[in-house]
């Protein structure tokens, strides 16, 4: 069995700067509301970020289906003069 990774340096970091001593174990409620406080606000970014990616992403769509059908018009704008251009080259071959 392979024995857990050790935590991320970062982890380490936040960890010693915290509970350098034994004694620092008594602010580990105050350093848990800390953390509560800080993930309840990744919480509301990640939320915010997440309305935000989609209201791009729509915006995005939006922009891209127009682009596409106006790209399809040119298409066959351009096919349909290539029909009249070959229809009047065989017409002044007669």
């Amino acid at each position: 069995m392979a024995s857990p990774r050790p935590p991320p340096a970062s982890l380490r970091s936040f960890l010693d700067a915290h509970f350098a001593s034994p004694e620092d174990l008594a602010s580990a409620p105050a350093l848990a509301e800390l953390l509560r406080r800080e993930c309840v606000g990744l919480d509301a970014s990640l939320r915010r970020l997440e309305a935000q990616l989609a209201s791009v992403s729509a915006s995005w769509l939006a922009r891209s289906a127009g682009a596409r059908a106006s790209l399809r018009r040119i298409r066959s704008r351009v096919l349909l003069l290539r029909g009249f251009r070959s229809g009047f080259n065989g017409f002044y071959r007669w």
